[in-house]
């Protein structure tokens, strides 16, 4: 089922529960029985809180309980992280707790970074902790550094 609810002028929440064949509440195949959505307008924060039985914070099989982003002024998502259900920064499934991206003014990405559940470098799934480059004068994208997470060079 499906529910809204205005969480306060700032924010507005969704709820999600999974449910049978029977209409019971049940488990999904990452082990939660439901999701809380919410989206705080004043920040562009996008927060998605995976519950148990009795809605409370559940973290599931992919090791964490919540996943947040933000979105700029374009729609880009320039932060997304991975927290446990106390709001603790914890290593998602790819690897990093966080990435930061970065855009141009025509909203293309230009930057990277991937960050641990300490907010150090850490190698993203590709293997190198972030890079950097521009778009030239065909669009074509030109990058300009890729580093690991100790800063070093990768190119």
């Amino acid at each position: 089922t499906y529910d809204y609810d205005l969480y306060g002028k700032n924010a507005q929440r969704y709820y999600e529960y999974y449910m049978d064949e029977n209409g019971e509440r049940t488990r999904a195949m990452n082990g939660a029985c439901g999701h809380i959505t919410t989206f705080y307008t004043v920040t562009n924060v996008h927060e998605e809180l995976f519950i148990d039985e009795n809605d409370k914070p559940f973290t599931i099989d992919a090791g964490y309980a919540m996943y947040q982003y933000e979105n700029d002024e374009n729609g880009n998502v320039t932060w997304e992280g991975y927290f446990n259900a106390f709001g603790g920064a914890v290593t998602g499934p790819d690897g990093y707790s966080s990435v930061e991206r970065s855009f141009d003014t025509f909203g293309r990405m230009i930057g990277e970074r991937y960050l641990d559940n300490r907010n150090k470098l850490t190698n993203g799934p590709e293997g190198f902790a972030g890079w950097n480059g521009y778009y030239d004068e065909n669009g074509s994208l030109v990058v300009t550094s890729r580093y690991d997470k100790d800063l070093n060079d990768m190119m």
